[in-house]
């Protein structure tokens, strides 16, 4: 009996990744099912994009923080990874987020707007 060739040569990527439990990082059950969404939003602190995990039941808001160290890899059952970064979810008061946009309010001078209009975002 032959052994079937996969169907790229090209190794699977994989990452590892620690979230609390109340992000479910799994595919939807069913097509009713909702599925976790990464969004790009300014960061409260540098204002640059960064990368925000919203959970399937919108209750649980989650930053996206990269840790890479050269060189690393991993293992992953019978595959080494050569990416050897290690992606963290750590939790976030969803309040946190709204700062860039109030700033960006302010420095505009708007005193009374929508909050449409407030949070609408260029990018």
């Amino acid at each position: 009996m032959t052994k079937s060739k996969p169907q790229s040569d090209e190794p699977i990527k994989q990452w590892i990744a620690v979230a609390p439990e109340s992000c479910e990082l799994g595919a939807a059950k069913s097509s009713e099912d909702a599925c976790p969404i990464f969004h790009s939003l300014p960061h409260p602190k540098t204002g640059e994009a960064s990368l925000f995990l919203f959970s399937a039941d919108c209750k649980t808001v989650c930053e996206l923080v990269k840790f890479s160290e050269e060189p690393g890899s991993w293992f992953v059952g019978e595959t080494v990874q050569k990416d050897g970064s290690l992606y963290l979810l750590t939790p976030v008061d969803p309040v946190f987020l709204l700062i860039p946009f109030l700033v960006t309010a302010a420095a505009a001078n708007t005193r009374y707007s929508l909050l449409d209009q407030v949070v609408e975002s260029s990018d």
